[in-house]
């Protein structure tokens, strides 16, 4: 009976603890997959199956984010562009672009946009990613990743005073965002 008791103060903590980052997890995710899902209906398997793969996404598994796309039938956005971004960070930049084209078509249009323009600047085409990524910022103008990739565009194109505004605005937006903070610098 005293080695029980010894833990249950344990266990109660760690069982609430477990229950934060829970409401916490679960609070987000269903903001997000609500302006991410443009109004289609997920399942509850399927919106923790997104929640996998953008974990997956987080932690660098891109090749296994993938493979749990694969045959992936939501017609939800965010697995769109859950796709894109695990598509482009294993280097398969034409079909990356594809998706992320056919990302601008939905209401993650800004994020579309904002993956083409980091496919075609690293391909060299500085002006066309800078149009492409002009117009992400302008749909979303308070997002700190499109504010900071702006910058960076800007940066390439040797615009110092810009790309320095759109750091400043990122960190602004986001304080301690890691990429803009190395950016700035």
């Amino acid at each position: 009976m005293a080695l029980l008791s010894a833990n249950t103060p344990h266990r109660l903590a760690l069982g609430l603890l477990s229950l934060l980052i829970t409401a916490c997890a679960t609070s987000n995710a269903a903001r997000y997959q609500a302006a991410a899902d443009c109004g289609v209906s997920l399942s509850q398997p399927q919106t923790i199956k997104l929640d996998l793969v953008e974990q997956l996404l987080d932690e660098g598994n891109y090749y296994s984010a993938l493979a749990h796309l694969e045959n992936d039938t939501s017609g939800s956005p965010r697995a769109l562009w859950l796709q894109a971004e695990a598509q482009r960070k294993t280097g398969l930049l034409s079909e990356a672009y594809t998706s992320y084209r056919d990302l601008s078509l939905t209401c993650m249009t800004a994020s579309g946009h904002a993956g083409m323009a980091k496919i075609l600047a690293t391909r060299g085409d500085i002006d066309i990613a800078h149009q492409h990524m002009l117009k992400a910022r302008r749909l979303s103008p308070t997002s700190a990743d499109i504010r900071n990739d702006y910058g960076f565009i800007l940066l390439a194109m040797q615009d110092f005073k810009a790309a320095q505004r759109e750091f400043m605005t990122a960190l602004q937006l986001q304080p301690g965002h890691p990429v803009a903070l190395r950016n700035m610098i």
